[in-house]
């Protein structure tokens, strides 16, 4: 806990400095501060970085299948026109009923 309890320190010091320093002074030290920091976290970043990446593995792919010889006869693709289509006689109007309540 010593090098965390001199850091805070050292931090109170640059504030107390910076309170009484004029702007342009105090954008300078905070220029500082912020680069300190960068560069630690760049340096901790590449510390905890992994040392080779991975390729997302895909899976293999599916076989291909083989075409069979089909003995069995083919469904035919002709479609019977009237019954998709029913005659306008056999529809009957359904009269209205009254709501059950």
């Amino acid at each position: 806990m010593s090098a965390l309890e001199d850091v805070q320190k050292s931090l109170n010091a640059i504030r107390r400095i910076s309170r009484d320093a004029n702007s342009p002074t105090q954008y300078k030290i905070l220029e500082l501060i912020l680069q300190t920091s960068i560069s630690n976290l760049k340096a901790l970043a590449a510390a905890h970085k992994p040392s080779t990446t991975r390729k997302p593995l895909k899976p293999p792919p599916l076989p291909i299948p083989k075409a069979k010889a089909n003995n069995a006869p083919q469904q035919s693709t002709d479609v019977d026109k009237t019954d998709a289509i029913p005659d306008a006689d056999a529809l009957k109007p359904i009269k209205p009923q009254a709501p059950i309540s």
